[in-house]
């Protein structure tokens, strides 16, 4: 299967400010600045996270903290909602005094230009993980999970109103037979068809590729026979018919940052780079500008630090 593939690692920076633990990330380009965001804790499953945002400007930095007494803030994601703002949605795991979950669901803040944010906003059902949301023709897509009932739901909508279940068990382990799936990401083609990447973790531990066509109530699955955990997908901006995705890999029995292509046509994913990385890593963020493939993922290869970084690849 040939590519288009040809970037290379031009540059890495480590954006994240100070902390124990900073992990899960996300990031959007805003034109002359580009925003990302992550999890600071005291580890992966401590139930003390916070949400760090940093706007990347001409003249440095800019950090600004979401967080709630007794609420694990989780996996933000970013997005533009249609009047040009942008949407940060996470999962609130609200926790008792032994760290055990009450219950989570999916809040969001709104921002002008991500320097500020307003005040969060609950949205969607208790207890089922809506992942991430994109958006297609004014309407936001996203699929919720939850563990104990291996199942995933495709919700749509607007957050700030309404966010609809359309289609229940969009994939089950009861239905299909495929164990706890997960995170995912959704983007379309140019027939405005879905296309799902859905992370699982059971049984083989391999991730799926969903497509349907709209209602997108009726899906067709195809196993992608390696395991992509956090997983992000953009556009190829150089062959309509390849996506770029990213995520976190299993190279030779270690976990790492990796970067795949996907071809629309056979749905074969094929390895083209890994980002430095080891030990606690992946959960990427990426957007193109300028020529240039930008992936901000965390990693703890330097010193056993989870830390937040900026490749840029040309």
């Amino acid at each position: 299967m040939t590519s288009t593939f040809n970037l290379k690692i031009n540059n890495i920076i480590r954006i994240s400010s100070s902390a124990c633990h900073s992990a899960f990330c996300d990031a959007i380009d805003l034109g002359d600045t580009q925003l990302a965001c992550y999890r600071q804790a005291t580890n992966h499953i401590s139930a003390d996270g916070r949400i760090e945002t940093t706007l990347i400007t001409p003249q440095g930095k800019q950090r600004q903290h979401l967080w709630f007494n007794d609420v694990d803030l989780r996996d933000p994601k970013l997005s533009r909602l249609p009047d040009g703002r942008i949407l940060l949605i996470a999962y609130a795991r609200h926790t008792a005094n032994d760290n055990k979950t009450l219950y989570g669901q999916s809040i969001f803040w709104v921002s002008q230009d991500g320097s500020s944010w307003s005040s969060p906003r609950y949205f969607g059902p208790k207890n089922w993980w809506l992942w991430r949301l994109t958006w297609h023709k004014g309407v936001a897509y996203g699929l919720a999970y939850n563990r104990e009932k291996e199942r995933v739901d495709l919700y749509t909508g607007h957050p700030l109103r309404t966010m609809d279940c359309i289609k229940q068990g969009a994939l089950s382990k009861q239905k299909e037979g495929y164990g706890y799936p997960n995170e995912s990401d959704i983007w379309f083609d140019k027939n405005h068809h879905m296309h799902v990447l859905l992370r699982r973790d059971a049984d083989s531990y391999s991730s799926l590729q969903g497509k349907s066509a709209f209602p997108y109530t009726k899906w067709q699955w195809n196993d992608l026979n390696k395991y992509v955990g956090g997983p992000k997908v953009i556009a190829n901006p150089f062959n309509p018919k390849e996506s770029w995705v990213c995520g976190r890999g299993i190279l030779k029995n270690k976990l790492k940052t990796c970067l795949w292509s996907l071809t629309n046509e056979n749905t074969q994913l094929v390895h083209q780079l890994t980002l430095p990385s080891a030990g606690d890593n992946s959960y990427p963020g990426m957007f193109f500008k300028n020529g240039c493939l930008n992936i901000v993922y965390y990693s703890s290869h330097i010193d056993n630090q989870s830390r937040v970084y900026l490749a840029t690849l040309k």
